[in-house]
């Protein structure tokens, strides 16, 4: 936090055919108005839309005709946790949360494809693993599928390992066929 991202930063002085470059070339959909490190307000391709339909501006207006001054933030003492965030942004409907310390100077941005990204393995893995392995012939007659090794480790090992890797945390286990069999 306390960086600002300069792909989505513009002064509130800009014009909207510089706000319209940020927003697309950032791919964040949004630009933060960030002025002597204070978070102004924000501006979308919805809010240069409505500024088109309603106030008639064009690309050569600046941006102060049409930013959001009421935007949506959180402060830097609350309670910034992935799930109070992501509680946040589906109430609300929100794409994008800033996060202002208490003077207004700006500390970061959530935004929900990257939480939904990061929560997304949050689910249980189930990993079936009692078959009998009858296809592999004698290398499974005294040692189950999952605890054949290769090089020198077991593929369940392996798999369990990979899981982790991509984040996530809960595993079950079904087992059958030589459950009591464990490293050989």
């Amino acid at each position: 936090m306390g960086k600002i991202d300069k792909k989505i930063a513009i002064s509130p002085d800009a014009l909207v055919h510089e706000a319209m470059a940020v927003i697309e070339n950032s791919g964040m959909q949004i630009a933060l108005i960030i002025k002597s490190g204070k978070l102004l307000g924000t501006i979308t391709d919805g809010d240069i839309r409505r500024g088109f339909l309603k106030k008639k501006i064009n690309i050569k207006s600046k941006i102060k005709l049409i930013y959001n001054r009421k935007f949506h933030y959180l402060y830097n003492t609350d309670n910034l946790t992935k799930k109070n965030i992501l509680s946040i942004m589906k109430k609300k409907e929100l794409r994008h949360l800033p996060v202002i310390d208490n003077k207004g100077y700006f500390k970061d941005v959530f935004f929900i494809n990257n939480l939904l990204k990061e929560t997304n393995n949050l689910c249980d893995v189930v990993i079936m693993a009692g078959g009998k392995g009858t296809r592999l012939g004698n290398l499974t007659r005294t040692c189950p599928k999952p605890m054949l090794k290769i090089n020198n480790k077991p593929i369940l090992e392996i798999i369990l390992n990979e899981c982790k890797k991509q984040g996530f945390e809960n595993f079950y286990i079904s087992v059958n066929y030589l459950k009591h069999v464990t490293y050989l």
